[in-house]
């Protein structure tokens, strides 16, 4: 039997509502890829994207759809900056809708299993990707199988927290369904986002999607990128422009070319932009970038201090900052410094 499953994020920290852009900003395409697999799957999904809204209003709407749609599993997927409103809501909840499976993911969750585990001993955590996760975990409490057979979770049991086996990382993304756009979309969004790949393969200090990516890059083809691109503005004719969201989209210039090249092939028209590292950046690479309507590069620098760069293990010097800038210097393509 389908299950119902309830997908949502909680509202972010008050200054992150107060600057966020409810219309044309970052949405969670994890969660879009969650509610597409599990759609897939068979399963009746709804979404609730409430990142931007205050905490009372969130949960209040949280409340409202449970009663509307009673849902069997909620998923709530979490970030550090939706840490709090995450935990009241889920604590609320659990009291009111004690029936209800709760499962925890997201990047917070991930890194800091051990401490919300025991916090919520009632909830199940999904680590790292979880689109096969959690079809087998939503299967398991269908069936009331034993959860500690599914791998890649956590959760609290005889005063300890259990760690099941590791999940393997999904090779071959081309094999997973579109993200679900629509559910973030409204009439007047004319931004959309897109994945072409995951992971990177650098070890930055500050970065925790080790969490996640474990340094291993995996990626979409050129034909599955660009169809998607296509889908998009097929099924959203107002989208002006598009964002790349890859960890690091630089990682191999030449699929970048071929991206550039089957977007230009196609005849795509729409304002793209994407981030990536200050190397490795090659002429021919900005080049396609420019053919094919790039027109913003967000590079990753922090620090013009090479012993800053050195602790962090940026891997990069200020010669190659300067390096990378002086090749988009002849281009009509922005670069925003990070």
């Amino acid at each position: 039997m389908p299950s119902r499953v309830l997908l949502a994020t909680c509202s972010l920290a008050e200054k992150w509502t107060k600057s966020g852009d409810p219309i044309n900003g970052h949405y969670p395409l994890g969660l879009g890829y969650l509610h597409s697999v599990l759609e897939q799957a068979g399963h009746d999904v709804q979404t609730m994207f409430l990142s931007l809204v205050p905490h009372e209003e969130c949960l209040r709407a949280l409340v409202d759809k449970i009663a509307a749609f009673n849902p069997q599993v909620l998923g709530i997927s979490i970030i550090s900056d939706s840490r709090v409103s995450s935990f009241r809501s889920i604590e609320y909840i659990h009291t009111n809708y004690p029936d209800i499976k709760i499962v925890l993911g997201g990047v917070h969750v991930s890194t800091m299993h051990e401490q919300i585990a025991r916090r919520f001993p009632y909830c199940t955590l999904a680590l790292g990707e979880a689109e096969v996760t959690l079809c087998e975990l939503v299967h398991a409490f269908e069936t009331n199988s034993d959860i500690s057979a599914v791998n890649g979770i956590a959760f609290f049991q005889n005063e300890q927290v259990i760690q099941t086996e590791e999940r393997e990382l999904i090779d071959d993304l081309d094999m997973l369904p579109y993200p679900k756009h629509t559910v973030f979309f409204s009439d007047k969004r004319i931004e959309a986002q897109i994945l072409t790949s995951r992971g990177c393969p650098f070890a930055c200090t500050f970065c925790v999607m080790d969490s996640f990516s474990r340094r291993k890059v995996r990626f979409r083809s050129a034909q599955s990128v660009v169809d998607e691109m296509e889908h998009i503005l097929r099924e959203f004719p107002q989208v002006e422009r598009m964002q790349i969201l890859d960890d690091q989209f630089f990682t191999d210039n030449k699929r970048v070319v071929e991206i550039c090249d089957e977007i230009v092939r196609r005849n795509i028209h729409c304002e793209l932009h994407c981030a990536g590292r200050m190397k490795p950046i090659t002429k021919e690479m900005v080049a396609a970038l420019e053919r094919a309507g790039f027109v913003t590069v967000h590079l990753g620098l922090e620090s013009g201090s090479q012993s800053v760069l050195k602790r962090a293990k940026k891997g990069i010097t200020p010669d190659d900052a300067i390096r990378a800038m002086k090749l988009f210097a002849d281009s009509s393509i922005h670069i925003n410094i990070l």
